[in-house]
């Protein structure tokens, strides 16, 4: 596995010291229902009327007029995306779906609970949706346009839907709800847009469009609704194992050249990422190992660090650090369009370095089992096309397998589970049609914090 680090290098400060923190559409998807409204509506009553949870609608996508992939469908009982998965409001709880049109067939995952292990009972609660929106000071203009980007939490709610990344919130320049009505006696809150503009180097549009109210079925989904089947229940080992790689602490281990020997190592903190190769490694290859190891990225959030005796300059975002002569130096500089702030390592700001460095602990082969088959010695065994993708994408062997001439056949999860958590060591191995295959470990779950990067941490204040 090779995480791909790009960027254009600033430069080095060797921090002095810290100051104050600061779709698919398929005929069931029609119905010959109508909306129950019948007084006539304007943006502000059409927004109410989605926000009703029974509320049955599409919610589709546009990036400067131009369609895009996202389009979602809300139904009372269920909610589906256009690639057949979804979540199910069933037997008391919600589940995660995917529906396979070739066999005709649902896989669900177990019932879902919150962060207190509370089981949810309506699928609204899971996932960003109209419902959610604040409309406590919304104001009707007389152009029959809602401003609503003054309110941070339904900007960051929108930007969901839009299914863009809420570091956009800085870049979000105007937000304006609107309806147009789509049916002749203006009783339907089909029309509805939200219009987003994001400038960068040029301003976006982003719109998000509420149509077919009232239209949107399943077969499928309301037969299986009609007498679902027992949900499914993860075994003790896979409970852990999702704990495990939840808690974003640990090891990678990898043998770069096959000969059975580690020659690389991830280091997966919640706060920092980090690469180092073994000393013979850095023998046999110094030019990948001067390229990539000793370094990683780490996140801050808002803190202010005296970068020289008479500079001070705000954190805020992800930035390439190195360890050099043992110590911590960080890349950065005064932004030249933000003063008094350090530039990060990408034009994006990220505060969360698990979506930098795309962490595997938000892998479905680490979160949902329900499309494993267990083997005797306790492996679990994907053949989803969609799971091996995913892991191959996110290990990086996407050019490795085409270079190859490879093809994926299916993977394997290993766990080996022992008393303490640092002791567990979990082994992907993805074969090949051909018996070949890819491994890959992970270990020290809880354990694999890198020294000189915590010392820096808590001698410039670095911690969230």
């Amino acid at each position: 596995m090779k995480k791909q680090l790009t960027l254009s290098l600033l430069s080095v400060l060797l921090l002095t010291g810290c100051g104050a923190t600061s779709s698919h559409t398929s005929a069931d998807d029609s119905s010959t229902s109508t909306s129950s409204t019948k007084e006539t509506v304007d943006t502000l009553k059409a927004i109410k009327e989605i926000q009703n949870k029974e509320a049955n609608y599409r919610l589709s996508v546009t990036k400067n007029a131009d369609p895009i992939s996202s389009i979602t469908y809300f139904h009372k009982n269920y909610f589906k995306n256009s690639d057949n998965t979804g979540y199910l409001n069933e037997n008391g709880g919600v589940s995660e779906f995917t529906y396979y049109e070739d066999t005709k067939t649902i896989s669900r995952s177990e019932l879902l609970v919150d962060s207190k292990n509370q089981k949810y009972t309506d699928y609204h609660d899971v996932i960003p949706n109209l419902s959610k929106l604040d409309i406590s000071k919304m104001a009707l203009a007389n152009d029959n346009t809602i401003d609503i980007k003054a309110n941070k939490q339904n900007v960051i709610l929108i930007l969901n839907l839009l299914g863009l990344s809420i570091n956009n919130i800085f870049n979000v320049t105007s937000l304006v709800a609107s309806y147009s009505p789509l049916n002749d006696d203006n009783t339907d809150p089909s029309g509805l847009t939200f219009v987003t503009t994001i400038t960068g180097n040029e301003a976006i549009n982003y719109t998000l469009t509420v149509s077919r109210y009232g239209q949107i079925k399943y077969n499928y989904l309301d037969d299986f609704l009609a007498n679902p089947t027992a949900p499914f229940e993860p075994t003790d080992t896979e409970k852990r194992i999702r704990r495990l790689f939840k808690a974003n602490n640990f090891l990678n281990e990898n043998d770069i050249d096959g000969d059975n020997t580690i020659d690389e190592y991830y280091h997966f903190l919640p706060q920092y990422f980090y690469t180092e190769f073994t000393e013979a490694y850095k023998k046999k290859d110094p030019t990948t190992t001067a390229q990539y190891g000793d370094r990683g990225y780490i996140t801050i959030n808002n803190k202010v660090i005296n970068v020289s005796s008479s500079k001070a300059l705000v954190f805020i975002g992800a930035y390439l650090f190195y360890k050099i002569n043992g110590e911590f130096s960080i890349v950065s500089r005064e932004d030249p369009n933000n003063p008094g702030y350090a530039q990060s390592s990408f034009t994006q700001i990220y505060t969360d370095i698990t979506k930098v460095m795309d962490y595997p602990s938000s892998m479905h082969c680490v979160n949902q089992f329900q499309n494993a088959e267990v083997l005797e010695n306790g492996s679990l065994k994907f053949t989803d096309q969609t799971y091996i993708k995913e892991f191959t994408d996110n290990h990086k062997y996407t050019d490795y397998i085409k270079d190859n001439n490879l093809e994926s056949d299916y993977l394997l999860v290993t766990p080996e589970m022992k008393d303490v958590d640092k002791d567990c060591k979990i082994t992907f191995r993805l074969y090949f049609t051909s018996g070949q295959y890819l491994e890959t470990i992970y270990s020290n779950f809880g354990s694999a914090n890198v020294d000189f990067v915590d010392a820096a941490i808590t001698k410039f204040g670095l911690a969230d």
